[in-house]
């Protein structure tokens, strides 16, 4: 719960950044459906004004609360000094536009499949908290890692 809470006020800070109109949590803890985990989110949205654009709104959510953690610009210096590779598309969304048609997955992907090497990567991880135990926190990444593997089976 502790993990959610962070991670949508995160959202709510990120979304109130876009034009300084305050974000509201619509829906709180909402459980998702995945096989072998509990899986929970929150909707928050905010109002946008007619100025403003698609890059506003990216600078504004990326990277992700549930990537980075908080305090995210101290977190994402960390991550940057102590990880040494790039995240890459791993954490990226996808974002369609082409002519009238303008849509978005403004998720974090946890998959990348490469076809022409017959590759995939999955990226996994945990939220950490003061209250988090180390073994909870793997144990839940492998959690994860078994629920997509079952998708794939």
């Amino acid at each position: 719960q502790a993990e959610l809470n962070i991670i949508t006020d995160l959202m709510r800070n990120d979304l109130t950044k876009i034009n300084l109109s305050p974000a509201r949590v619509v829906h709180r803890r909402y459980p998702l459906h995945v096989p072998g985990l509990v899986h929970q989110f929150s909707v928050v949205e905010t109002d946008l004004a007619k100025n403003n654009t698609l890059k506003d709104i990216i600078l504004s959510i990326f990277p992700g609360g549930s990537i980075t953690g908080a305090p995210k610009k101290n977190v994402m210096k960390l991550i940057k000094e102590i990880e040494k590779y790039s995240r890459g598309f791993y954490c990226g969304s996808t974002i369609f536009l082409y002519q009238h048609l303008k849509t978005a997955s403004i998720n974090i992907r946890s998959a990348e499949i490469d076809f022409l090497q017959d590759e995939i990567m999955y990226g996994s991880g945990g939220g950490i908290t003061l209250g988090s135990e180390a073994r909870a926190e793997y144990d839940e990444v492998l959690a994860k890692l078994k629920s997509f593997l079952l998708l794939l089976s």
